[in-house]
């Protein structure tokens, strides 16, 4: 897929999420800063990962697709966000 150079970073900064029943949906890495230094989190709609804890968030790159569970670890139902964080490879496909 050619993406157009303006956009890479959006490209390359989205990821899909997949629920534990098959519904999908997509989120964008962020760089969080917290109370315990900064890490990489996903953010999503809150509806999206609505009545679960863990997720697979996979990243498209244009050789493959890359899957790692995540775990929802802050969600606000008033503004519909959530904080997703990858935490381990699952595995890779082609």
């Amino acid at each position: 897929m050619k993406v157009n150079p303006r956009f890479e970073s959006i490209w390359y900064n989205t990821r899909r999420i997949e629920m534990p029943d098959g519904s999908v949906g997509t989120g964008v890495l962020v760089c969080y800063e917290g109370g315990n230094g900064s890490r990489l989190v996903v953010v999503t709609n809150a509806h999206v990962i609505d009545g679960f804890t863990e997720v697979v968030v996979q990243e498209l790159t244009r050789e493959k697709v890359i899957s790692r569970t995540a775990e929802v670890f802050a969600v606000d139902y008033a503004h519909d966000l959530a904080l997703l964080e990858e935490f381990s490879n699952e595995d890779e496909e082609s």
